[in-house]
């Protein structure tokens, strides 16, 4: 049988050499490897980016030809419309600069009618912040003689007599607080009263107006002459006169005490004192009182001011029953069940002395 031969061992250094190499030849490929797959990659992407720039480009020359065709287009219906576009842009403008200037005048109303409510408001504030303590209502008419060609002046000494009474002075506490308004119930037709008017137009105590929206007559066309006790035309429209008095001075001044007068009654001297304290005492002894009579007829009885309107209306309504200073005395016993409504448990005063 033939002698196996015997293997070499191959040393040790030798196989760790040769592994070394192997390791080397494994890693040196899979380095070549990753450079190659890489560079591909990029030569992929550079290809989609060159791509896609391509087409970027076709899409911009296709918009650049569809917008030259519409200017085309445009330019075209600008042509064919351009009479009638011309003239609708001349409209327009037109239009346009008339509504310009409406806008300016309406500015410059506007301002003009701010202006204006401002001074309004500033005239009625400063109307409302003037509170007189008493206010004397004197409706006047003409006044003849039985001809009826000269005209009597009884109102000049009234307002004489009053006037003699105001204050003087400003440190008066009465200064301004008392107004008496002279209301002529025949405008234009009263020389008396215009000539009142002239005289005293400086005269800060005083107001004079005429009647210019007197209170209607409901039975205009009856001119009957009535009797003692009741009222004919004349004595109606007397009634009438004294409510739209009323109501005048209700809307233009602000006040607490109201006075009614007849244009032919003097008042006595010092008759502001006196009137100042019946109108304490009354109050400090009754409070809330409905009326206080200091004289006769239609002169010298005090009303507060929440009262006046109620016997205004009371006044127009019952105008056809009874004359205006029987239906005053009426109003303020509460003979009536309208008139008691007003009057409440309220007491109606007698001034033991006649100021007139």
């Amino acid at each position: 049988m033939p002698v196996p031969r015997a293997r070499r061992k191959i040393p040790r250094p030798v196989v760790g050499v040769l592994i070394f190499l192997l390791f080397l030849l494994i890693t040196q490929t899979v380095y070549i490897r990753l450079v190659l797959f890489s560079r591909l990659e990029v030569d992929e992407d550079g290809e989609k980016q060159q791509l896609e720039g391509q087409k970027l480009w076709r899409l911009r020359a296709q918009l650049d030809t569809f917008r030259k065709r519409l200017d085309n287009y445009e330019s075209e219906d600008s042509q064919r419309a351009s009479p009638s576009l011309s003239l609708c842009c001349k409209n327009a403008l037109t239009c346009k600069e008339k509504l310009k200037n409406c806008k300016t005048d309406a500015d410059e109303r506007g301002a003009d009618l701010l202006h204006l409510n401002v001074s309004d408001m500033m005239l009625e504030q400063e109307l409302s912040s003037q509170a007189y303590w008493l206010v004397i209502a004197i409706p006047t008419v003409r006044r003849t003689n039985k001809t009826g060609r000269v005209e009597i002046d009884y109102l000049t000494n009234t307002l004489d007599a009053l006037k003699e009474n105001l204050p003087v002075s400003a440190n008066d506490p009465l200064w301004g607080k008392v107004k008496i308004v002279v209301y002529n119930n025949n405008a234009g037709a009263h020389k008396v009263f215009e000539r009142n008017k002239e005289r005293l137009a400086s005269e800060i105590h005083f107001d004079f107006d005429d009647n210019k929206f007197p209170t209607p007559d409901k039975d205009a066309s009856k001119k009957d002459e009535g009797s003692g006790a009741v009222p004919g035309y004349r004595v109606r429209q007397q009634t009438r006169d004294v409510v739209t008095t009323m109501r005048y001075i209700i809307k233009n001044y602000k006040f607490s005490y109201f006075l009614f007068m007849e244009d032919d009654f003097e008042l006595c001297s010092h008759g502001f004192d006196a009137i100042r304290y019946l109108l304490d005492r009354a109050t400090l002894y009754h409070g809330d009182w409905i009326a206080i009579r200091a004289s006769y007829g239609l002169n010298g009885i005090f009303l507060q001011a929440q009262d006046v309107d109620k016997l205004a209306n009371y006044f127009e309504q019952h105008q056809a029953r009874r004359p205006p200073d029987h239906l005053i005395v009426e109003w303020f016993a509460g003979e009536t069940k309208q008139a008691q409504k007003d009057k409440g448990d309220r007491v109606n005063i007698g001034f033991r002395y006649n100021l007139w």
